[in-house]
């Protein structure tokens, strides 16, 4: 499962923040140098010129030392480019400028998880999502409920998994991942009554993709419907030829 960050509305906000003009003594403030580089920087991230686009952050930090936006992107960019331990650095920084009563506060609490999460560092990562979904002004707690099932899944934490993924889809029922992630564990805990209801509830958001074929398949087997088991194994193999499970199905019994 692919663990989310909230960056797409910080990088619309990259892209939306030039327009730097002279002030009436006709010295650029700091306000403006800072938004003029994150404009700089938004272009160049997504040309996939990280190291350019990181040049603009550090000049815009510069510029407003205490913003905490301009640090969460320095975090997420230098994630992006696999330097851990300035990401892990600026992460911490926006963390301690941002305003807690604010929605970024939990946007950044959540973000840090998911950087934490793919660190394995589990447990850290569980107090920053708990942090997120505490945060009565972030607008998609389901979010981070659903980061942190994956996470608690990552750890082998099943039954915690199961929780968080529940409270993830009562707040937004028809998330993908979380119902692809119930399904799954149904099918592991031979509970496939759910698994099938799980599964015709992401069909009908999302379209079909190897894994939840091959749960289909399985499901229909442990219930007897032999004809569907074999449709879904054979869609896998013609559709999903390169997939784990397709190659899975080739092998001699």
């Amino acid at each position: 499962m692919k663990i989310r960050f909230g960056l797409v509305g910080a990088l619309a906000i990259m892209a939306l923040a030039g327009c730097a003009s002279l002030g009436q003594s006709g010295a650029v403030s700091p306000d403006e140098v800072a938004r003029t580089n994150l404009d700089e920087a938004g272009k160049y991230y997504r040309l996939g010129q990280y190291d350019v686009a990181l040049d603009k952050l550090r000049k815009a930090a510069a510029a407003k030392p205490q913003d905490s936006q301009i640090h969460e992107l320095l975090a997420t960019t230098y994630a992006r480019v696999g330097d851990l331990k300035q990401a892990e650095y600026y992460y911490r920084k926006a963390l301690q400028y941002v305003p807690r009563e604010s929605a970024e506060f939990g946007e950044y609490s959540n973000n840090y998880g998911v950087f934490l999460c793919n660190k394995t560092d589990y447990s850290d990562a569980e107090s920053y999502f708990v942090q997120a979904v505490a945060n009565p002004w972030y607008r998609t707690p389901q979010l981070a409920y659903e980061n942190a099932g994956n996470c608690a899944e990552r750890a082998g934490a099943d039954d915690k998994a199961k929780e968080l993924y529940a409270k993830a889809l009562a707040l937004q029922p028809d998330m993908p991942q979380s119902l692809l992630a119930l399904a799954r564990m149904s099918v592991d805990q031979q509970d496939y009554a759910a698994a099938a209801d799980y599964l015709q509830r992401y069909d009908q958001k999302q379209p079909a993709n190897a894994e939840s074929v091959w749960l289909a398949a399985r499901v229909a087997k442990a219930r007897g419907e032999l004809a569907r088991a074999e449709k879904m194994e054979q869609r896998l193999k013609s559709q999903f030829p390169a997939s784990p499970w397709a190659i899975q199905l080739a092998q001699p019994e």
